[in-house]
């Protein structure tokens, strides 16, 4: 958490971590924790297991090297983003919806 600490509140640090800005990734925690079913455990917040899902995506990251950026084992690491991509998955299912759900016309 202490590095996830100091690029929430360092300036342009989460965007080059997790490119986002610090605004939008607690914007989309509260969503995925008050909507979507993200739960904290008892040894890792909310907060941490996003920032570990995004650290993996935004830099195509390795298991090896996000658990030594975050000390956690590799089981851990990967319950978690697997966790964190249920949440936004269900998020996909709201948000990304056809205009028509019979598709009766077709885009130019």
């Amino acid at each position: 958490m202490g590095w996830l600490g100091y690029i929430l509140r360092t300036p342009g640090e989460c965007h080059s971590q997790l490119r986002m800005s610090s605004e939008i990734f607690v914007d989309l925690h509260n969503l995925l924790v008050s909507k979507y079913e993200l739960q904290p455990s008892m040894h890792m917040n909310t907060y941490e297991a996003l920032a570990i899902f995004l650290f993996i995506c935004s830099g195509n990251e390795s298991n090896r090297r996000t658990q030594n950026r975050f000390n956690h084992s590799g089981e851990t690491i990967s319950r978690k983003f697997s966790e964190v991509l249920n949440s936004l998955m269900r998020v996909a299912k709201d948000f990304i919806v056809p205009k028509d759900a019979n598709f009766r016309t077709v885009h130019k």
